[in-house]
C-alpha cells in the first residue's frame, strides 16, 4: 500500500486513492486547523458539515 501511495503522489494522483468523501473530511480537517483562529468554523458548523446536513461547498470563506 505505501509504495502504491508513493507512486500515486510521484504521478499526481492521489485522488484515485479517494473518494469524494475523503477529499471533503481532510478539507475540513485543514480548515478547522487554520492558524487564524477567527478563520475556523465554528464546532456546531464543522459537525453539521460531517453530518451531511450542510454541503463544505456552499461555505464561501474557505480559503484551502
Amino acid at each position: 500500500m505505501r509504495s502504491l501511495l508513493g507512486k500515486k503522489a510521484f504521478e499526481n494522483r492521489l485522488r484515485d486513492m479517494v473518494d469524494c468523501t475523503t477529499i471533503d473530511i481532510l478539507k475540513l480537517g485543514i480548515w478547522c486547523a487554520d492558524g487564524d483562529y477567527n478563520r475556523r468554523p465554528s464546532m456546531s458548523m464543522a459537525v453539521k458539515i460531517l453530518r451531511g446536513w450542510m454541503p463544505l461547498e456552499l461555505i464561501d470563506n474557505i480559503t484551502i
